[in-house]
């Protein structure tokens, strides 16, 4: 039982790493193909049946079973209190940090949302499965500038160290997979789009569109499907009005697009707009 914490520790110094995207096991390491780190949980299993067998001889097996039964209940129960502390500590701490959003929101008539569990999944296709699970988005701020609806939202997938904002315009169209990088310098002629449809990264990265992206800062925007997105990793939460900012923004960006592209390489959306559906609701109840 005293070693079992130990060997935890090894698989923690062996199998874990900080990633972009947060804390996280590559668990490299094994013994008999099962992760270091899990060892412990047969060596708990194995003295605890041994505690059991012992209890059982010097009273009666009634009690062996009860301790057999009776550890790994209460155990659980702990483990989920404690889970439960830490989550709600977090997120408290997560919206402190935000605090400002919601009566920033509630001034314009926005939507305000404290966390929205499933709108990471929105693009799954685009982060990955275990990216958009550990989202968690909070702080949502949603609704339109220059006529077009957006959402903006924080997230920490590993803590505070790996916080990241993102904002989303909603497109009244789809378009293919594509994302807009500087090559050497944040230039105009230094940008290039990354996308598998060619035709479609050299129709939309026009003169106007060069100079809109650079000169407004939003240089590693993205778009997928009916979302032009733009992800951020700040020093500090941004404040309610420089989220709003960044919006109108990339609102300004998006009136850059060529004309003719929602024709050429347009197709109706398969997404709806998030949060919309519960906007009434969300801002009685906030």
């Amino acid at each position: 039982m005293l070693l079992a914490p130990l060997h935890w520790l090894l698989g923690l110094a062996l199998n874990f790493e900080w990633t972009p995207s947060g804390r996280g096991w590559h668990d490299q390491h094994t013994y008999f193909d099962m992760p270091v780190q899990y060892g412990f949980v047969p060596q708990l299993v194995f003295a605890l049946i041994l505690g059991s067998i012992a209890l059982g001889r010097l009273s009666s097996q009634l009690y062996g079973w009860l301790l057999f039964g009776g550890v790994p209940v209460v155990a659980l129960v702990g483990y989920f209190v404690a889970m439960l502390g830490y989550f709600g500590i977090r997120l408290r701490r997560q919206l402190r940090s935000v605090a400002d959003r919601k009566e920033f929101a509630a001034g314009r008539g926005w939507l305000y949302e404290r966390m929205s569990s499933d709108l990471g999944l929105r693009w799954q296709d685009l982060f990955g499965k275990k990216a958009a699970d550990t989202m968690r988005p909070f702080g949502v701020l949603a609704d339109e500038v220059e006529g077009l609806p957006f959402t903006a939202f924080d997230s920490e997938p590993g803590g505070p160290e790996t916080r990241r904002t993102y904002w989303a315009i909603h497109l009244p169209v789809a378009y293919p997979r594509v994302q807009v990088h500087a090559s050497r310098q944040n230039w105009p002629d230094d940008l290039r789009a990354e996308t598998a449809n060619t035709a479609f990264g050299l129709a939309l990265l026009t003169p106007q569109v060069r100079s809109a992206t650079v000169a407004l800062g939003l240089v590693g925007w993205r778009i997928e499907g009916r979302d032009l997105i733009l992800e951020r990793q700040p020093d500090k939460p941004y404040t309610a009005n420089e989220v709003a900012q960044v919006a109108v923004r990339l609102a300004e960006l998006t009136s850059q697009l060529p004309t003719d592209l929602a024709s050429r390489f347009g197709a109706p959306p398969s997404t709806d707009i998030p949060l919309r559906g519960t906007a009434g609701a969300a801002r009685k109840r906030e």
